[in-house]
């Protein structure tokens, strides 16, 4: 997983909202999004300082709450590339991961591809042994 701040944008396709029936216009650094040629308008999108249409999302204390997403802390630890409990709940503290909801009432778990990770290797000697 790689943590970008400044990259959360939608990427939308032309091609799939026109064959959906919608109407796209690029006016007045402004693209329009219609229902049809003559429809209601369904969004508008301005162009940023860089020229790219970015959708903005505002989420009210009530959405945030709905969206959040229930995980259990094993999940989060094989998601986030096997990183500790511990890190874990810094990122979380700080702010850093949200739209979760951590569910943390197991106890405490033992990753097998953690164990497997961390295993000896079998010693190798140096001279090879006569047959």
């Amino acid at each position: 997983m790689l943590y970008a701040l400044d990259l959360c944008l939608t990427v939308m396709s032309i091609r799939h909202i026109t064959k959906a029936g919608f109407t796209v216009q690029f006016a007045d650094d402004v693209c329009h999004i219609k229902k049809g040629d003559d429809g209601y308008s369904i969004g508008h999108i301005p162009a940023s300082v860089n020229g790219l249409f970015k959708v903005e999302y505002t989420f009210g204390a009530d959405d945030s709450a709905t969206m959040a997403e229930p995980v259990d802390i094993l999940m989060l630890h094989r998601r986030m590339g096997h990183i500790s409990l511990d890190a874990i709940c810094a990122l979380i503290c700080v702010g850093s991961v949200t739209g979760l909801q951590v569910i943390n009432d197991f106890p405490p778990f033992i990753c097998d591809s953690c164990e497997y990770a961390k295993m000896m290797h079998k010693h190798i000697s140096k001279e090879r042994a006569a047959q």
